[in-house]
């Protein structure tokens, strides 16, 4: 039922979620930060890789020059990679520059303050100079080889070739947009798993609930809070209990069950236990599914603090202690901690006041007047005069009580799911990034691809081809990269938010409209920048496209 481990305290902050209430970092938002960085810079690094390759054959002719007076090949690689190197090192300072602008920005999407630590702390410093030669050598290397291996003769007489140089940019296109896809249904399924998890049922209704937390441990002052609560006008109910949503209290209880049980087990083991007031499931509108519950008018008394006469049960709990229906647990008498036999006086629909990612808990409430929670039902439309005079009498009572906690249901149970949205907001706004960068490549290699084929489409136009035509053409040849891309990354991102949605409940299925959302959304952004060119192009007069040499 218990166990006990050791965890490292550098770990605490980070790693360990067995603290609850302690404040600490999400490692599961770091991770997804540095995933998403990764996939983004090698957006860029290939972005680099493709351009640079498309515009080699514009150097041909300073290489052809360079090797006639005597310059060798792996000369000629240092010098392209250490272009490659040296706008990497000023793209590293401008990245800096724009990070501080836009770190106001950052910290509201991840909800976290963040500042540049001192570049003479740890690993900061490697960092800074090592990124730029790393992303220069993968961004300029290969072009730097396609350019070094033109041999000088064939470049001086005009028929220099890159060899294999547009099956690697193909090869490039296709990795870009499958990244983008696949952040695009990351988003998609996040938000619609953050959504499904909110709107899945709770087992009671969580609007219009105000809760006061944190109470100190006083019945009389307790039961007095809770009676000039409940006559507030606008207050349709008020309760006390040891559990509200988002709450992080645990209890877990064993006890032996009668001789003559119904149940097929003689001892129950984890239940969670917990103490409500006869008011409780009528405050947070609980269903009940077998039994009559409490008596009509029964208050608990003094003595029930101690020794309570009746507990309900949630239906998990009663298929935990072997019953088969929840009716058989009706009317059994327990042996709570091995105290006087306490009665079940009913069986409520499960309640979930945890997280999604949780199994739904084995619930037992002991009816008792008291707990450190007031959770308090307002009436529906304009609260704002109900929540003063509520808060009125809280402070009354309790003037010097620093520790409470005021909040409504529905905001503690939104709280549950901030690393979900923090992921989602992230997915959204580098998603978006990554579909910029991608296009922003495809508008470059179009561009170069369409002045190239300038008298070409020059001539169709003389022999009659019309702008849709032409049309069709040259965005069929951009097409086929981003209809691949999507054969690649649907089934990675179908594997990795299929692992990332087993550590819920309660989740939503990979609905195939979400994929086709996320491919369908790549493909028009391409077209419409492949449109751009080619419209421009196609449209120019053909007598203009036949002069172009």
């Amino acid at each position: 039922m218990v166990s006990l481990r050791l965890d490292p305290v550098p770990d605490i902050y980070l790693r360990v979620k067995a603290l609850g209430a302690l404040a600490g970092g999400d490692v599961g938002t770091l991770q997804v930060l540095g995933g998403v960085a990764l996939l983004i810079l090698g957006i860029a690094i290939a972005n680099y890789t493709n351009m640079a390759t498309a515009q080699a054959i514009t150097r041909a002719r300073e290489v052809g020059i360079r090797k006639l007076v005597g310059a060798r090949r792996r000369q000629l690689v240092a010098l392209f990679t250490g272009e490659a190197v040296l706008l990497a090192a000023i793209g590293t300072v401008a990245a800096l520059a724009l990070m501080e602008l836009a770190r106001p920005a950052f910290q509201g999407l991840v909800g976290r303050d963040v500042s540049l630590a001192p570049p003479t702390r740890g690993w900061l410093l490697p960092l800074l100079l090592a990124t730029p030669v790393l992303v220069g050598v993968l961004g300029g290397f290969y072009p730097a080889l396609v350019l070094s291996g033109y041999r000088p003769g064939e470049v001086l007489k005009g028929r220099a070739q890159a060899p294999g140089a547009g099956q690697v940019r193909a090869v490039l296109v296709v990795a870009q947009f499958a990244v983008s896809i696949a952040l695009m249904v990351a988003t998609f399924t996040v938000q619609r798993q953050v959504a499904h998890v909110q709107a899945a049922g709770l087992g009671y209704q969580p609007d219009n609930l105000y809760l006061v937390s944190n109470l100190p441990a006083d019945l009389a002052r307790a039961a007095t809070l809770k009676a000039e609560v409940a006559r507030v006008p606008g207050v349709r109910a008020a309760s006390l209990s040891s559990l509200v949503p988002a709450d992080q209290s645990e209890s877990l209880s064993s006890f032996d069950l009668p001789e003559n049980t119904r149940s097929t087990l003689r001892q129950a083991r984890g239940i969670a236990s917990f103490t409500a007031d006869q008011d409780f499931f009528a405050t947070y509108g609980a269903r009940l599914v077998a039994g009559k519950g409490l008596p009509p008018g029964w208050r608990p008394a003094e003595v029930d603090e101690d020794k309570p006469r009746y507990l309900i049960l949630t239906e998990t709990a009663a298929r935990r202690m072997g019953y088969a229906k929840p009716e058989d647990a009706v009317g059994e008498r327990l042996s709570i901690n091995s105290e006087d036999p306490t009665e079940v006086a009913g069986v409520v629909a499960d309640m979930r006041f945890q997280s999604a990612r949780r199994a739904d808990l084995p619930l037992m409430f002991l009816i008792k007047a008291s707990g450190q929670h007031l959770t308090v039902r307002l009436a529906a439309g304009d609260q704002r005069a109900t929540m003063a005079a509520v808060n009125a009498v809280v402070d009354k009572l309790y003037p010097d009580a620093d520790s409470l906690r005021r909040a409504f249901a529905d905001e503690r149970i939104e709280s549950l799911y901030q690393s979900e949205r923090r992921q989602a907001r992230v997915f959204a706004a580098f998603g978006g990034l990554a579909v910029v960068l991608a296009n922003m490549g495809l508008f470059g290699l179009t561009a170069l691809t369409a002045a190239r084929r300038t008298k070409e489409i020059g001539v169709r136009r003389v022999v009659g081809a019309k702008l849709p035509d032409i049309m069709g053409l040259m965005a069929w040849q951009f097409t086929r990269p981003v209809l691949l891309a999507n054969l690649v990354a649907w089934p990675i991102a179908w594997w990795a938010l299929h692992q990332w949605l087993l550590q819920f409940t309660v989740r939503v299925d990979q609905a195939p409209l979400t994929f086709l959302a996320a491919g369908a959304v790549a493909l028009a952004v391409a077209l419409a920048t492949v449109a751009v060119h080619v419209i421009r192009v196609a449209s120019a007069p053909p007598v203009a496209a036949l002069r172009y040499e």
